[in-house]
């Protein structure tokens, strides 16, 4: 019994040298490893500093982008740009969070803060521009319906309508989100007025009182001798022609036939 006693007591005794032994290495170890960890930590902070000068430049480049300045370049072309500029960005998207969780591990949550604000302010500018082409296909897409329309089928008062109520009030609501992008945004307020100069010659031109005689004014003022007023003649035509341009004399011209339409009216 006191052999069991001792066996056990050496037994534990033996355990306690190898615990204290343990104990000895792990701080030796983590003397020995410290310097490399605050090294490393070192070196990971100057690289996020590094990186997050690189989001900051990006983000504003997104606004120098032929997409953020050039309505010309039309909405397809704008649509591959920005989702090239997308995949840049979930690039840097990647490799932040590859920053994040190393520094969250080293026991720095917050390095990354800075750089996450700005990877967000990129995905807003992004948004933005997204919307922005989407708003110009749908008013190009619009456009170019009226401008394949034949001319028995136009609805000036129609037309008129859908321009000068929803897309009008559309087009205000977009530019009081998109004040940093007024090139492109300028293009397309300046092709909806013409737009609303347009249609209502049309509805003018439509109407039953113009005759012949009124056409051939309008084909003199508009020098085109071969305009024919029929199911083959589109609005494109028209637009084509900037008859805007030449609202004064259209008007003259109609308001005169619709004046010799109400005489002749009240002489018959």
């Amino acid at each position: 019994m006191v052999c069991y006693k001792f066996q056990k007591y050496s037994f534990y005794c033996c355990l306690i040298k190898q615990h204290q032994k343990l104990e000895e290495i792990r701080k030796q170890s983590a003397q020995e490893i410290s310097p490399i960890i605050n090294d490393k930590t070192i070196d990971y902070q100057n690289e996020i500093k590094d990186f997050y000068s690189e989001l900051n430049k990006f983000g504003p480049a997104i606004k120098k982008e032929n997409f953020a300045t050039q309505y010309d370049m039309g909405y397809e072309r704008a649509f591959e740009d920005i989702e090239k500029k997308k995949k840049e960005l979930q690039e840097l998207e990647a490799k932040l969070q590859n920053y994040t969780e190393i520094m969250t591990n080293l026991g720095y949550p917050e390095e990354t803060a800075g750089c996450i604000k700005s990877i967000e302010n990129s995905k807003n500018e992004i948004e933005l521009v997204t919307q922005m082409w989407e708003f110009i296909k749908e008013t190009q897409e619009l456009f170019e319906k009226f401008k394949a329309t034949p001319w028995p089928e136009i609805d000036g008062q129609g037309m008129d309508e859908t321009i000068s109520q929803k897309l009008t009030k559309k087009n205000n609501a977009m530019r009081k989100k998109l004040g940093s992008y007024s090139l492109v945004m300028d293009c397309v307020q300046k092709e909806i007025n013409v737009w609303k100069k347009l249609v209502p010659l049309i509805t003018y031109l439509k109407n039953d009182y113009m005759k012949e005689r009124h056409w051939d004014d309008v084909r003199k003022e508009l020098n085109t001798p071969d305009l024919v007023i029929g199911e083959e003649l589109k609005l494109q035509r028209f637009y084509d022609m900037k008859i805007q341009e030449k609202a004064e004399q259209i008007q003259e011209i109609t308001d005169k036939a619709a004046s010799e339409d109400k005489m002749g009216k009240k002489i018959g």
